[in-house]
């Protein structure tokens, strides 16, 4: 445990990188006939909206989990509002958090 927290510390780059490397595992994973996962994006579109405007447009109980902001974490709180590079980790249902790239950013930069 304290590697990992070493980890997320020290490089945070490399804690995002493991969070896209989890949802290919568990994009495979079907619970229902649906596939969840995460993926991550570099914020474009999106910058200047709250992390609750995200959620609430993306919908279908999708989470935004995580913020990597010039290299720092950000806690993602429903106010924080996203800024243009900040990285983010969305969590939920495949089709939708995929169905979410034009809300976020023009592409993403993994996944």
């Amino acid at each position: 445990m304290e590697t990992i927290r070493w980890i997320i510390s020290t490089a945070p780059e490399i804690f995002l990188l493991s969070a896209v490397a989890l949802v290919t595992i568990l994009g495979r994973i079907k619970i229902r006939e649906f596939a969840i996962g995460t993926t991550a994006y570099r914020v474009t579109i999106a910058a200047g909206l709250t992390v609750g405007s995200i959620e609430e447009k993306i919908g279908s109980r999708t989470v935004l989990e995580r913020i990597v902001r010039k290299g720092s974490d950000v806690k993602p709180q429903l106010q924080t509002v996203l800024e243009a590079g900040d990285d983010i980790v969305l969590a939920g249902r495949s089709a939708t958090i995929l169905a979410a790239d034009p809300i976020i950013v023009a592409s993403t930069f993994a996944g």
